[in-house]
């Protein structure tokens, strides 16, 4: 690690340049902190829950929406049977062969609309995460600090350019200014 201003040419009374196995454990420690602070801010699945509870509503909606469908449907094949026996003494509109056939299309209509109903309704039960689920999936889910250790020197040389705007050394402490301000790390 070089001071920028050394490598301009600007006079230092300390040192210029800094061994990099000397200083990047201490670097990639910051970032891991930096990363955790970043989370707690923000949890996650917190986020999954609000996003999945919305999901939820919508589906829950649109399941209201194709009852109210299959309701008015059923509503019409009631009222066509209803009026089979002036079909057969041939008061009504439309002839016997006419209103069963009819009213058969329409039952198949609610046939149909009762499998849209049963899958949006499958779909809304698959869509609950119990708690526990959640609970072991937070366990399984490897924390940053693993991920970043995980990673290669390079890797991390690039999370460090990506997300520190400034490191000041000196013989007494290192601070570690991010580009997204949470404070400084010494």
């Amino acid at each position: 690690y070089r001071c920028q201003n050394g490598q301009q040419g600007v006079p230092h009374d300390k040192t210029k340049q800094f061994r990099a196995d000397a200083i990047e454990k201490i670097i990639f420690d910051c970032i891991s902190e930096y990363i955790k602070g970043l989370l707690e801010q923000e949890d996650v699945f917190l986020e999954i829950t609000k996003n999945q509870q919305q999901m939820k509503k919508t589906m829950e909606d649109e399941l209201k929406k194709e009852k109210q469908i299959l309701h008015k449907i059923m509503k019409g094949i009631d009222a066509m049977e209803s009026n089979i026996p002036d079909a057969m003494t041939g008061e009504y509109v439309l002839s016997l062969e006419e209103l069963v056939l009819t009213i058969r299309k329409h039952k198949e209509k609610a046939d149909i609309q009762k499998a849209v109903i049963n899958k949006k309704e499958l779909q809304i039960k698959n869509l609950d995460i119990s708690n526990s689920e959640w609970d072991q999936l937070k366990i399984q889910l490897p924390t940053w600090q693993q991920v970043l250790e995980g990673v290669d020197r390079d890797t991390k040389r690039v999370l460090v350019n990506k997300l520190i705007d400034r490191i000041d050394i000196t013989k007494e402490r290192i601070i570690v200014k991010f580009k997204i301000d949470m404070g400084e790390f010494v």
